[in-house]
């Protein structure tokens, strides 16, 4: 029994041992566990934070390069209201020469300046030139031709490709002993000693970027760019037959690659050159749709960047981030109403081009909108001097060769952009008696008339001591309101401008927008120059209710008169209806902007009776489009000096009488003719354009055709079957315009300077 006892007794310290042992190993394994999962924490904090930097210290110590690309995005559309392309760009190829690579053995500049003349149409001497020369023979980037087309680059593969013996070859990869690889980092820092820069679409090789003549390395960077392979891969063209000789010397071919780019096209020419515009170099622009909407209209670029093995095409490392292309814009214009106004212009200026103005068109220049009135969307929009979209910097078909070879810089620069300026926007003049419905207008809204009033015209008008002339001399006789407005009457406008007094003149004249900008979405707007009440005289009055002694533009006449047929409702003037993203889908719909009321629906009813009168029996009848109800006013200004004699006509008009669904505004600035003061000549042209678009919109005849007569059959050919009609007279004692435009009116918003921000830059909210 005791000795039992001792040998557990003696058993004993090797238990606790054992126990101790486990211990220790547990918490050796523990710590082991712990140092593992605070190296993973560790590496996997380094690899989120510096992995790419280390990446690329490896990538960077073997044998590899390092590659980025811009991709650039494809400038959105511009369309009409149906869907006809009005502007576009499309895709071409620069030819890009790597002179390092050509001059790296002597065997490749023979045959690569051999195709650069025999595919491209380069002369010989000067791609031997660059090659050769001190300054460019090290450079790697060097644009030997801009733009162009897909065929020429496939051309040009088809030369390098033809009777070679590998099936596999194609438009962007060449075997992997044609030479030295140049890939984009090539063409990166080739960039970069030239003072470009890779983010630069024009100075980067985009999607269709590679050099398809430098061997392994480019070839890969042609496929990884996303360039279109078009070759049939046959290895030789058709109908070609090459000596072996020829065949060794074309894989000699060295050097040259192609960057992607896109350049704005204009498909249907010159038409709605003043709404559409122009870019400059195919992204930033100023003029028209194409600036105001230039934010829109471009994307972002893309990039394409990674490491690729030198010697194998293969790729180690590549990230693309895809380039978003920019928005359609869908304007408002409708193309065939577009081209009714610009077919009428054009046959006016042919007509009166050998007038005794020498000026070798119509006039100095004429103007038309078409509009809807009952939302302020404009249909169509043209003046004189249209330009080629395509060559907007071609003033050859303006200015005579010998002319055009004695012009300064300054001169031309002047000439464009005069040519380029959208003379129904931007362009300030006295509108004349097509402001008469406003002053009439004003006068009924505040209370001073009710519409049952009558006036005795003796032909003029002592305002403070000056004799103010009408029309007619001889006098008028006595008129109601509406032969007011009928006959043109500027001793009843007179009247009616003195019962108003200054006040209440300037407050409509500003509650009809003259003397701000419309916000119409298109840059370079004109606000116009008004009296103000404290600067008008009592002769100013007189003369300002007429249209004479201040300046506004076409649009803001235009949508004024608009106001006054539709209702009483003045709505923003606009150009683009929408706007789609690149698949198509609608972003955006801008829908009417109501920006005030300007007169009561009664009195709007009043003011289309007085004008439906002018065309009816008035000084608009040559307006008249047989079997529609329609009303007008026309307008004839005596032009500043007034003595010189020289004037600008017009007409505004509406129909049908009811509900009217179209406004016509037509401006003829000095017409090329002995009479200038002479309205019809703005009269048959809105009738002419106004004949084609009733029934193109589906408005039916609401009247019974009238008998024909020599108002109704005459027509710019013919003018010497009816009488000159005019509003005016000559008369020196008419002030001259005074003051310049309101500079809070022009600062900021819609104009040029904004750099075509859009609507929402322009802090302009839609309705």
């Amino acid at each position: 029994m005791n000795k039992k006892k001792n040998r557990r007794k003696r058993a004993n310290p090797y238990g606790k041992t054992n126990v101790t042992m486990r211990k220790k190993l547990a918490g050796l394994f523990l710590l082991v566990v712990l140092a593992l999962i605070c190296l993973l924490i560790r590496i996997t904090y380094i690899n989120a934070v510096s992995g790419d930097k280390y990446t690329k210290q490896v990538l960077a110590q073997s044998q590899s390069s390092y590659s980025s690309t811009v991709l650039p995005f494809k400038r959105g559309n511009i369309t009409d209201a149906n869907g006809t392309v009005l502007a576009a760009s499309e895709r071409t190829y620069n030819v890009i020469l790597d002179c390092k690579v050509v001059n790296s053995a002597d065997a490749y500049a023979s045959p690569t300046v051999d195709a650069l003349v025999n595919v491209f149409g380069l002369d010989a001497a000067e791609m031997h030139a660059i090659i050769a020369n001190e300054r460019t023979r090290n450079s790697q980037y060097q644009v030997v031709k801009k733009n162009i087309s897909i065929e020429e680059r496939q051309a040009f593969y088809d030369y390098i490709n033809a009777g070679s013996d590998d099936s596999s070859a194609n438009d962007d990869s060449t075997s992997e002993d044609a030479g030295s690889p140049a890939d984009e980092s090539v063409a990166g820092e080739a960039m970069a000693e030239n003072g470009m820069t890779t983010d630069s679409p024009s100075a980067s090789d985009g999607s269709g970027a590679g050099s398809v003549a430098d061997g392994s390395g480019a070839s890969s960077i042609a496929d990884r760019s996303g360039a279109e392979s078009i070759a049939d891969g046959s290895g030789e063209s058709e109908g070609e037959s090459l000596s072996d000789e020829e065949k060794d010397k074309r894989k000699n071919v060295k050097g040259i690659w192609f960057e992607e780019e896109y350049v704005r096209k204009y498909p249907l020419g010159s038409l709605a050159c003043d709404v559409i515009g122009f870019t400059y170099d195919g992204i930033n622009a100023d003029w028209g749709i194409e600036g105001y909407y230039n934010n829109t209209l471009n994307g972002v670029n893309g990039r394409k960047f990674g490491y690729w093995e030198e010697g194998s095409g293969k790729d180690l490392q590549q990230t693309i981030i895809d380039p978003i292309d920019g928005d359609t814009v869908v304007s408002t214009i409708d193309i065939n109403i577009q081209q009714f106004i610009e077919k009428e212009i054009a046959w006016f200026n042919d007509l009166y081009k050998d007038g005794p103005y020498n000026i070798g068109k119509g006039a100095e220049n004429v103007g038309v909108i078409v509009m809807d009135p009952n939302s302020g969307t404009i249909l169509g929009m043209a003046s004189s001097d249209p330009y080629d979209l395509n060559e907007p910097r071609n003033l050859s078909s303006f200015v005579g060769e010998q002319e055009l070879a004695a012009m300064s810089d300054s001169q031309k620069a002047e000439t464009l952009e005069k040519l380029w300026r959208n003379y129904c926007t931007s362009d300030l003049f006295e509108p004349g008696s097509t402001f008469k419905p406003v002053t009439v207008s004003a006068a009924l809204e505040s209370g001073v008339l009710n519409g049952n009033e009558t006036f005795l015209c003796d032909g003029g008008e002592i305002v403070s001591g000056t004799r103010i002339k009408c029309a007619d001399e001889s006098g008028h006789g006595e008129l109601n309101l509406q032969d007011v407005i009928a006959f043109s009457c500027n001793d009843g406008m007179m009247n009616i401008a003195s019962r108003m007094g200054v006040e209440t003149f300037c407050r409509y004249e500003s509650l009809f927008n003259f003397g701000s900008r419309t916000g119409i979405d298109l840059p370079g707007e004109a606000a116009g120059i008004l009296y103000t009440a404290d600067t008008m005289g009592s002769v100013d009055l007189a003369t300002s209710s007429f249209g004479q002694g201040f300046e506004c533009t076409m649009i803001q006449e235009a949508a004024a008169i608009a106001s006054i047929v539709n209702g009483g409702f003045y709505y923003r003037p606009r150009v683009v209806g929408r706007i789609m993203d690149s698949s198509g889908a609608t972003k955006k719909v801008y829908n009417k902007v109501l920006t005030s009321q300007t007169i009561s629906a009664d009195n709007s009813q009043k003011l289309k009776m007085y004008m439906r009168a002018a065309v009816d029996y008035g000084t608009a009848e040559y307006a008249k489009v047989n079997g529609y109800s329609m009303g007008g006013k026309t307008g004839t200004a005596q032009k500043i000096p007034r003595a010189d004699g020289k004037y600008l006509v017009s007409f505004v008009g509406f129909a049908p009488y009811d509900d009217p669904k179209v406004l016509i505004y037509v401006v003829i600035d000095e017409p090329n003719v002995s009479e200038q003061a002479d309205s019809r000549f703005a009269q048959w042209m809105a009738r002419d354009i106004l004949a084609d678009v009733l029934p193109y919109m589906n408005i039916y005849q609401d009247e019974i055709l009238k008998a024909d007569s020599a108002i109704l059959r005459s027509g710019l050919d013919n003018t010497s079957e009816t009488e000159v009609t005019t509003d005016t007279t000559a008369d020196t004692n008419v002030p001259e315009v005074q003051g310049n435009e309101d500079a809070a009116n022009v600062a900021g918003g819609n104009n040029q300077e904004t750099d075509g921000y859009t609507n929402e830059e322009a802090g302009m909210t839609e309705g």
